[in-house]
């Protein structure tokens, strides 16, 4: 069974996951997408998840290329997959997206995991982390916006856990890259304001320990991503807002 710890495994859990869905195969694609990825049916968001699976398929075959591999065998069946995802059946019937997951397809998908996980693996964040971080970052948003949003330190806090919140559910297309990414622009965001977030400690003290926690949490769930934790451990070995030095 193959992993989803590189982006062939990633689009191959979510594929197994439409090939298993009972949907009326005479639905409008872009409502049964909308279904798979719990999105309300606006097209925008749908389509920019079926962005999302066209990337972890082209970062697949890169990898593969990269790997030296020869991959003539599993080309024409990997172009059944290429077309199932393709934009062009935004608005076809989902059976016309069924009839192009083919059994080929999948196995050929499949190939392509196993090979990229044995030579280049990006590890897996365990389910119940993810979904931890995701309670802790949500639950801070919504009492964020209940006190009212009313000073700048909060609007930057909603901005920062929008950060993390996005990566989160980004990581089942873009894997562990999505969180680090995340991880390195609320810590650019962290020094930048460094001012404002110094200050907050005074201003807005339960908040500013509010906001540590949950980053500290995120620096844990990335930890455990050993391709991650030279980078994590850094930050964690004084705190995540210890880092913005003396005052903080």
């Amino acid at each position: 069974m193959s992993t989803p710890d590189n982006p062939a495994g990633r689009l191959l859990s979510v594929l197994h996951s439409v090939k298993s869905a009972k949907i009326n195969a005479e639905e409008p694609a872009w409502q049964v997408w909308a279904q798979i990825f719990s999105l309300e049916p606006n097209s925008t968001a749908v389509m920019e998840r079926i962005v999302e699976l066209n990337l972890a398929l082209d970062q697949a075959e890169k990898k593969m290329s990269d790997l030296g591999r020869d991959t003539a065998d599993y080309k024409k069946h990997i172009a059944s997959i290429r077309r199932a995802i393709s934009p062009n059946l935004f608005n076809a019937k989902w059976k016309t997206v069924l009839d192009q997951l083919t059994d080929g397809g999948l196995m050929a998908l499949s190939g392509y995991s196993d090979i990229i996980s044995i030579t280049g693996s990006e590890g897996e964040v365990a389910t119940e982390q993810l979904q931890e971080l995701q309670r802790a970052v949500e639950d801070l948003i919504e009492r964020t916006i209940q006190v009212g949003v009313t000073d700048e330190f909060s609007q930057f806090v909603l901005e920062q856990l929008e950060k993390v919140r996005q990566a989160i559910v980004r990581y089942r297309f873009r894997g562990p890259g999505a969180l680090k990414a995340a991880m390195e622009s609320v810590t650019g965001a962290m020094i930048g304001s460094r001012e404002l977030v110094v200050e907050a400690k005074k201003t807005r003290p339960e908040l500013y320990k509010e906001l540590g926690s949950v980053m500290d949490l995120f620096n844990k769930t990335i930890q455990t991503v050993e391709k991650f934790s030279p980078y994590a451990a850094s930050l964690a070995e004084w705190g995540f807002l210890k880092m913005l030095g003396p005052g903080s």
